[in-house]
């Protein structure tokens, strides 16, 4: 709905077992798309599969676009993907730049796996013309910002029930750890959190663990 588009075909080099793999499966299946699965040492090698890239959306964590502007080859390929989300992490800025130079059609999303995947997202346009933020807030879900500590509050037909075998008491309001705010023309940006959780490669990791 957000994309405005009936079919969702999906490129996926994320693993299955987390959720920015697993949606891919269920967008496709949902809208009867194409899902080609691979690993991305076999696209890092550039083992290309034949594919239209202008007729799929292709999901990355920015160590793995990181690694494909290295290689030039890879890099044009990128650039004809009709979508290129990109989450997992907070993306830097000079890998942002090095994106829109290629003019590799970016979209950086905003997401968790208690979301089922992205509740924000910036479209490929809005980048390459220069945007940098988490875009807008899709269609199932709302995102409120407390006044005093700037946290997000999530609002999502896509939340999860809780962590297993326990179930949330609240599930109207998912609150994180994250700090952003919404700008006067709906666009999230995210600043920081307020725990000491660092996110790699889509890992979320405890420096106290």
């Amino acid at each position: 709905e957000y994309f405005q588009i009936n079919t969702v075909n999906s490129f996926c080099i994320l693993p299955l077992y987390h959720v920015s793999g697993l949606m891919q499966f269920i967008r496709c299946f949902t809208t009867k798309g194409k899902l080609v699965i691979t690993e991305s040492k076999k696209l890092e090698t550039s083992q290309l599969p034949n594919i239209n890239p202008s007729e799929f959306f292709i999901s990355l964590v920015p160590t793995q676009l990181e690694r494909i502007l290295q290689n030039p080859d890879l890099t044009q390929w990128l650039s004809r993907f009709a979508t290129v989300l990109l989450g997992g992490a907070p993306p830097w800025d000079n890998l942002l730049i090095k994106a829109r130079f290629h003019q590799i059609r970016l979209a950086p999303t905003y997401g968790m796996t208690e979301t089922a995947s992205q509740i924000a997202t910036l479209k490929p346009d809005e980048f390459l013309q220069g945007k940098f933020n988490s875009g807008k807030i899709l269609p199932h879900a709302k995102i409120i910002i407390d006044n005093k500590s700037e946290n997000i509050k999530i609002q999502s037909q896509s939340l999860a029930l809780g962590y297993y075998p326990h179930i949330w008491e609240n599930t109207d309001n998912f609150a994180v750890d994250d700090i952003g705010f919404l700008d006067d023309q709906g666009y999230l940006h995210i600043v920081g959190r307020n725990s000491d959780k660092i996110i790699t490669g889509g890992e979320n990791v405890y420096p106290i663990e």
